[in-house]
């Protein structure tokens, strides 16, 4: 499938965020790849959400003024790479015995149930065998939800851009880098607006480590405002002039407090790669604005005894991509320009129209500012409009026979008509769920729900990855219909680093009360009575409580409401 997207002199590298907008457009002349176009601009608050939109008028008139900076007399359509926004993709990386091409297609659809929190139906995969010798074969497998490409998709349609490769931002990332930066293993470090993205790439340029959690730039650009009384603006000014080795009196402690579970994440990406492969990470490469943070380098290179550099792009030098920013978009358009990259890396291609029809859970609706919106409905009650509108079709059939049979009481029959329909509208659209804002909260929770140890005995040392698929197989066969669990090996939580590794030990827990517990703690805060729905719950990293030998579940959870919720810290602690 990947030989039908040809290689092009010119593309368009298209990186939309919640905040902020790049477009890089790269030329290829002879050998060298140049910049035919850069534009960088922020945008506003609640047009972009999560990495689904929400004010398509909004987005268009944005996307539409920058993409006029690059090409102002282009005739006909722009070819683009757009990388689709990293909260709502789905990377990971499997190994298994050597297999041949024709099974690719079956151990990926199985890696997929296993793996991934979407239904069946709901899921659309991109894979790459990126490594493969006698023994094993390593593969990159992506998924998302197809509402979301097919979102996308439309929006690039109604634009007049043509995009046939729709990307990984972490690849484009890792892409868009120098190429002696990318030498020998490195973990790639993205502080973004609202995560951050730990990444490990091995010496073949293979990803074999991604873990994202919330609270990057934006969150530190809160923090400075609350704590020097300042506006938004101004914080996000004096967020650059700031140095974590050197705080101001102002800022106290606040730059190592933020950036020292950055520095934890990447040190357990860096000790989970260095355990499974025995080869040892060279460097710490960081991009992202954030990442230009006075002194941050230093501080990582010294708690972490790595080289840590701000990663370069080897197209833009010279220019703000040099800062660790702008250099995704540089690798979205590298995608179409460098042929080893669409034969290698796995992408999603535009969706076909039956994968656009497929689509029904979603349904689209106008708010009360002309955006296009979506929300799902409860299949619960969606039933209920079912039964409502074949009950009006049976009644309005029986008036159709008043009116046949009984024509002396045609004007009562049309005046009964028109009440009996109002009157079953409103009680459909009060069964609707009116539900049309969403956001995602960040919660720690002690599991003082029910949870259990799970230990996997290992054969024999070093630890293989075909063990770690064995554990996870034999750990979800003793899994109880209302469980779950963290998907990575806890030993270092429990047990003393110099303690021999003797099994695999995975924290199981009851994921009902997990979100019946989630409830509580939202009821406690929604003071207003604002109803609300609890979507998709993500796990984001767990530690331990040592005083009470609990653990501790950090979770981003996903809420659809009539209104936002406001909750605070308080409403929201165990």
């Amino acid at each position: 499938m990947k030989s039908l997207i040809r290689v092009r002199t010119r593309a368009i590298g298209i990186d939309i965020a919640d905040h902020t907008l790049s477009l890089v457009e790269l030329e290829k002349k002879a050998s060298r790849i140049v910049i035919a176009g850069f534009v960088q601009t922020r945008i506003p608050p609640g047009i972009v959400v999560g990495g689904r939109i929400r004010d398509e008028e909004k987005l268009s008139e944005i996307f539409g003024h920058a993409l006029s900076k690059i090409r102002p007399r282009r005739k006909g359509s722009d070819i683009g790479v757009f990388g689709l926004p990293e909260r709502q993709v789905y990377v990971h990386v499997f190994h298994t015995p050597a297999i041949v091409e024709r099974e690719i297609a079956k151990a990926v659809e199985k890696e997929a149930a296993e793996t991934f929190p979407l239904e069946h139906g709901d899921m659309i995969l991109a894979s790459s065998v990126v490594r493969q010798d006698s023994n094993e074969s390593s593969v990159v497998l992506l998924a998302i939800h197809r509402d979301v490409l097919r979102e996308w998709h439309l929006f690039f349609t109604r634009m007049g851009v043509s995009v046939p490769v729709y990307d990984s931002e972490i690849l484009a990332i890792y892409r868009g880098l120098k190429a002696d930066i990318t030498k020998g293993p490195i973990a790639l470090v993205d502080i973004g607006a609202v995560t951050n993205t730990v990444s490990i790439f091995d010496s073949h340029g293979m990803i074999r480590y991604i873990y994202s959690f919330e609270g990057a730039g934006d969150a530190l650009t809160d923090e400075v405002a609350k704590t020097s009384h300042i506006s938004i603006e101004e914080a996000e000014k004096l967020k650059r002039s700031l140095d974590i080795q050197n705080p101001t009196t102002d800022m106290g402690s606040l730059l190592p407090s933020f950036f020292d579970r950055v520095r934890e994440e990447i040190r357990n990406g860096i000790a989970f790669f260095e355990t499974k492969t025995q080869h040892k990470v060279l460097r710490i490469v960081c991009v992202g604005g954030t990442s230009n943070i006075g002194g941050l380098m230093p501080y990582l290179h010294e708690s972490l005894g790595r080289d840590a550099l701000i990663g370069e792009s080897g197209v833009l030098n010279g220019s703000e991509a040099q800062k660790g920013q702008g250099i995704e978009a540089i690798g979205l358009a590298l995608h179409l320009i460098q042929k080893n990259h669409i034969r290698k890396d796995p992408f999603f291609k535009n969706p076909t129209e039956q994968e656009l029809q497929t689509a029904t859970r979603t349904v689209e609706r106008k708010n009360s500012g002309g955006a296009a919106s979506a929300t799902l409905q409860r299949p619960e009650k969606f039933q209920d409009i079912q039964k409502e509108k074949k009950t009006l079709r049976q009644q309005i059939a029986i008036l159709f026979l008043i009116l046949v049979f009984g024509g002396v009481a045609i004007g009562g029959a049309f005046w009964y008509q028109e009440q009996l329909q109002k009157k079953n509208d409103e009680r459909i659209r009060a069964l609707t769920p009116q539900y049309t804002s969403t956001q995602s909260v960040r919660i720690s929770v002690t599991l003082r729900i029910p949870s259990r140890i799970f230990r996997y005995p290992i054969p024999s040392l070093p630890i293989q990855d075909s063990m770690y698929a064995e554990a996870i197989q034999s750990l979800r066969r003793q899994l109880n219909d209302n469980e779950d669990y963290w998907r990575v090996p806890i030993n270092s939580l429990i047990e003393p680093a110099t303690t021999p590794v003797a099994s695999l030990v995975y924290l199981i827990f009851d994921k009902s009360a997990l979100r019946e517990y989630v409830k509580k703690l939202i009821d406690n805060g929604n003071s207003a009575g604002i109803a609300y729905d609890i979507g998709a719950i993500e796990y984001l990293s767990v530690s331990q409580n040592t005083k009470e030998n609990l653990f501790v579940l950090e979770i981003l959870v996903q809420i659809s409401s009539q209104a936002p919720i406001m909750l605070s810290p308080q409403d929201i602690r165990n």
